[in-house]
């Protein structure tokens, strides 16, 4: 499948944005990685093939980017000060750099992306939703690690919550009640191993609570946490959005 690659710069000394694309019409998708890894991991581990049919159907364009944020989480152990201080960095470059850059590719200055991901990827698109629902119009998270449990070291401050970004979606809720009742969430987890379901109900009560509109599909047990598992739920849950 054609691939086009965009390395846009960045301000701050940063290092350069590297943007991939597949596809050449329809709903733009942010597709975050699993793990902080790089722009090409979800071609590699055959996410863009499973959305192939999607994609040559003109109903989406995916794009990728590096996964910053879970990165500086992963390598430097969970240490809350550095994870949070990429994360405002990486929020910085998708508000700024990301989002102008795809919407100049759509041909359209205000054109509502959808975000998604799995494991660390499903806490990206949540957190971009949250912060930004003015931008993002729907969430896709798959198998989440919503609160880093297991992944990272040390005590976890109520910031690394990707709901804590909710103050921006009720904002959109009293400014614009119809665009607001428009988002969605969709939350898909397994019952296989390494998977686990109560951390995203926890999420989901948190999205009932503030009434954002969402959904939890939860799969059986022959599917783990895996990238097998994440290649089925894709497709499925685009399909329901586009």
């Amino acid at each position: 499948m054609r691939r086009n690659i965009w390395s846009l710069e960045a301000t701050r000394g940063a290092p350069p944005m590297r943007i991939a694309r597949w596809g050449h019409f329809g709903r733009p998708v942010l597709l975050f990685p699993s793990a902080g890894a790089d722009y090409l991991e979800v071609e590699r581990f055959g996410l863009i093939a499973a959305a192939a049919d999607l994609i040559t159907a003109g109903r989406i364009k995916i794009y990728s980017v590096d996964g910053g944020a879970a990165r500086a989480w992963l390598q430097r152990g969970g240490d809350s000060e550095s994870g949070h201080a990429a994360r405002r960095v990486e929020d910085e470059r998708i508000d700024g750099i990301v989002v102008p850059h795809i919407r100049r590719d759509c041909h359209s200055s205000d054109i509502e992306i959808i975000v998604a991901g799995a494991a660390l990827g499903a806490y990206s698109a949540l957190a971009s939703l949250c912060r930004a629902p003015q931008t993002f119009c729907a969430a896709l998270g798959m198998s989440g690690v919503f609160e880093h449990l297991g992944y990272l070291r040390g005590p976890l401050e109520r910031s690394s919550d990707p709901t804590a970004a909710l103050p921006a979606f009720a904002t959109l809720v009293a400014a614009a009640p119809a665009a607001a009742r428009a988002r969605q969430v969709r939350l898909a987890v397994a019952r296989g191993d390494f998977e686990d379901p109560a951390e995203t109900a926890r999420v989901a009560e948190t999205l009932r609570g503030a009434g954002i509109p969402h959904r939890v599909e939860l799969w059986g047990e022959e599917h783990a946490h895996s990238w097998s598992t994440w290649r089925a739920m894709l497709p499925q849950l685009l399909a329901e959005l586009t």
